[in-house]
Protein backbone atom coordinates (compact mmCIF):
# COMPACT_ATOMS: atom_id res chain seq x y z
CA UNK A 1 0.00 0.00 0.00
CA UNK A 2 1.20 3.59 -0.54
CA UNK A 3 1.67 6.17 2.15
CA UNK A 4 -1.43 8.01 1.23
CA UNK A 5 -3.54 4.68 1.43
CA UNK A 6 -1.89 4.26 5.10
CA UNK A 7 -2.57 8.28 5.83
CA UNK A 8 -5.98 7.21 4.94
CA UNK A 9 -6.65 3.85 6.46
CA UNK A 10 -5.51 5.50 9.73
CA UNK A 11 -7.63 8.87 9.24
CA UNK A 12 -11.15 5.98 9.35
CA UNK A 13 -9.23 5.61 13.29
CA UNK A 14 -9.33 8.57 13.85
CA UNK A 15 -6.17 9.96 13.93
CA UNK A 16 -5.32 13.45 12.31
CA UNK A 17 -2.49 14.27 9.92
CA UNK A 18 -0.29 15.63 13.22
CA UNK A 19 -1.13 11.99 15.29
CA UNK A 20 0.51 10.24 12.45
CA UNK A 21 3.64 11.97 12.68
CA UNK A 22 3.88 11.24 16.26
CA UNK A 23 5.88 8.98 17.95
CA UNK A 24 3.90 6.14 19.43
CA UNK A 25 5.23 6.91 22.85
CA UNK A 26 3.74 10.45 22.77
CA UNK A 27 -0.02 9.14 22.08
CA UNK A 28 -2.04 8.32 24.92
CA UNK A 29 -3.20 4.77 25.81
CA UNK A 30 -6.55 4.79 24.15
CA UNK A 31 -5.01 6.30 20.63
CA UNK A 32 -2.32 3.21 21.05
CA UNK A 33 -5.22 1.00 21.85
CA UNK A 34 -6.82 2.76 18.30
CA UNK A 35 -3.54 1.69 16.58
CA UNK A 36 -4.01 -1.78 18.06
CA UNK A 37 -7.45 -2.33 16.66
CA UNK A 38 -6.68 -0.63 13.62
CA UNK A 39 -4.06 -3.27 12.86
CA UNK A 40 -6.68 -6.18 13.94
CA UNK A 41 -9.00 -4.88 11.29
CA UNK A 42 -6.95 -4.87 8.79
CA UNK A 43 -6.95 -8.98 8.89
CA UNK A 44 -9.50 -10.89 7.31
CA UNK A 45 -10.46 -12.22 11.25
CA UNK A 46 -14.40 -14.44 11.40
CA UNK A 47 -14.35 -13.80 14.99
CA UNK A 48 -12.70 -10.69 17.08
CA UNK A 49 -12.44 -11.45 20.61
CA UNK A 50 -11.95 -8.51 23.47
CA UNK A 51 -11.88 -8.77 27.04
CA UNK A 52 -12.45 -5.24 28.59
CA UNK A 53 -11.68 -3.50 25.40
CA UNK A 54 -12.51 -0.20 27.32
CA UNK A 55 -10.17 -0.37 30.25
CA UNK A 56 -7.36 2.58 29.95
CA UNK A 57 -8.98 4.30 27.42
CA UNK A 58 -10.33 7.74 27.84
CA UNK A 59 -13.46 9.04 27.20
CA UNK A 60 -12.30 9.74 23.52
CA UNK A 61 -11.41 6.49 22.39
CA UNK A 62 -14.37 4.62 24.42
CA UNK A 63 -16.77 6.99 22.13
CA UNK A 64 -14.50 5.67 18.93
CA UNK A 65 -14.46 2.00 19.85
CA UNK A 66 -17.80 2.20 20.62
CA UNK A 67 -18.78 3.61 17.30
CA UNK A 68 -16.46 1.35 15.59
CA UNK A 69 -17.44 -1.87 17.47
CA UNK A 70 -21.20 -1.48 16.70
CA UNK A 71 -21.32 -1.38 13.08
CA UNK A 72 -18.50 -4.38 12.89
CA UNK A 73 -19.49 -6.84 10.34
CA UNK A 74 -18.26 -9.92 11.52
CA UNK A 75 -18.61 -11.70 14.47
CA UNK A 76 -17.14 -9.70 17.68
CA UNK A 77 -17.25 -11.48 21.05
CA UNK A 78 -16.54 -9.17 24.14
CA UNK A 79 -15.96 -8.94 27.85
CA UNK A 80 -16.80 -5.54 29.26
CA UNK A 81 -18.13 -4.68 33.05
CA UNK A 82 -19.79 -1.48 31.09
CA UNK A 83 -23.44 -1.90 30.38
CA UNK A 84 -23.40 1.39 28.49
CA UNK A 85 -20.69 0.41 26.10
CA UNK A 86 -22.64 -3.46 25.99
CA UNK A 87 -25.87 -1.77 24.83
CA UNK A 88 -24.59 0.40 21.99
CA UNK A 89 -22.28 -2.15 20.87
CA UNK A 90 -23.92 -5.77 21.42
CA UNK A 91 -27.04 -7.21 19.63
CA UNK A 92 -26.90 -10.55 21.26
CA UNK A 93 -25.83 -12.08 24.29
CA UNK A 94 -24.62 -15.17 25.65
CA UNK A 95 -24.82 -16.08 29.00
CA UNK A 96 -22.77 -19.73 30.72
CA UNK A 97 -24.89 -20.14 33.67
CA UNK A 98 -24.83 -23.50 35.36
CA UNK A 99 -22.85 -25.10 32.56
CA UNK A 100 -25.44 -23.93 29.97
CA UNK A 101 -24.58 -21.39 27.42
CA UNK A 102 -27.78 -19.27 26.08
CA UNK A 103 -28.29 -16.97 23.63
CA UNK A 104 -30.42 -13.67 23.90
CA UNK A 105 -31.10 -11.93 21.08
CA UNK A 106 -30.79 -7.59 22.05
CA UNK A 107 -28.55 -5.36 23.78
CA UNK A 108 -27.54 -5.98 27.18
CA UNK A 109 -30.29 -3.99 29.03
CA UNK A 110 -32.91 -6.51 26.95
CA UNK A 111 -30.76 -9.51 27.84
CA UNK A 112 -31.19 -8.47 31.59
CA UNK A 113 -34.76 -7.73 31.02
CA UNK A 114 -35.29 -11.18 29.79
CA UNK A 115 -33.06 -13.06 32.47
CA UNK A 116 -35.31 -11.16 35.20
CA UNK A 117 -38.69 -11.98 33.20
CA UNK A 118 -37.49 -15.95 33.20
CA UNK A 119 -36.67 -15.75 36.76
CA UNK A 120 -40.09 -14.10 37.51
CA UNK A 121 -41.72 -17.06 35.88
CA UNK A 122 -39.34 -19.81 37.27
CA UNK A 123 -40.52 -18.30 40.94
CA UNK A 124 -44.33 -18.41 40.03
CA UNK A 125 -43.75 -22.48 38.97
CA UNK A 126 -41.79 -22.92 41.91
CA UNK A 127 -44.66 -21.25 44.30
CA UNK A 128 -47.23 -23.01 42.46
CA UNK A 129 -45.50 -26.52 42.68
CA UNK A 130 -44.83 -26.02 46.52
CA UNK A 131 -48.60 -25.30 46.86
CA UNK A 132 -49.37 -28.34 45.00
CA UNK A 133 -46.84 -30.17 46.94
CA UNK A 134 -48.51 -29.00 50.36
CA UNK A 135 -52.07 -29.50 49.15
CA UNK A 136 -50.80 -33.42 47.71
CA UNK A 137 -49.22 -33.79 51.63
CA UNK A 138 -52.73 -32.85 53.10
CA UNK A 139 -54.75 -34.95 51.18
CA UNK A 140 -52.40 -37.95 51.89
CA UNK A 141 -52.46 -36.81 55.74
CA UNK A 142 -55.98 -36.61 56.13
CA UNK A 143 -56.62 -39.31 53.83
CA UNK A 144 -54.12 -41.87 55.78
CA UNK A 145 -55.91 -40.80 59.02
CA UNK A 146 -59.01 -41.60 57.94
CA UNK A 147 -58.26 -44.77 56.38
Amino acid sequence: HTEEWWRGYLATFGFSPEQQQSPMGMLSHGQRSRIVFAMLAMKDHTVLLLDEPTNHLDLEACVWLEEHLASYPKCLLLVSHSQDFLNAVCTHTLWLSGRLLRLYGGNYAKFVQTVEEEERLQLKVYEKQQADIDKLSDFVRVNKANG
